[in-house]
């Protein structure tokens, strides 16, 4: 089977419904299915908390290599990249 798009946000448990499956552990989930070769992950946390909710998400996929990062970006922080270089070291 080959999975096409893959994809989950990342959140804390105050930003949806209780009934919406929030933090790290369902996309992790994924992870375990060996069909599933990556999984790309965004913060929409980075709305409500700031950039820095970015930096949080990098270090938890530099530490597992099926996880990769899609960068949310606020578009109410003007020069965003000037606050976090070290997103776009790679």
């Amino acid at each position: 089977m080959m999975i096409i798009d893959m994809h989950g946000h990342y959140y804390s448990k105050n930003l949806y419904p209780d009934w919406v499956p929030y933090g790290l552990d369902p996309l992790l989930k994924w992870t375990e299915n060996p069909n599933i070769e990556i999984v790309v992950l965004s913060s929409l946390d980075v709305f409500e908390r700031g950039m820095g909710e970015n930096q949080k998400l990098l270090q938890i996929c530099e530490n597992n290599i099926k996880l990769w990062q899609w960068i949310s970006i606020d578009p109410r922080i003007h020069y965003w990249w000037e606050k976090s270089p070290n997103l776009l070291k790679y």
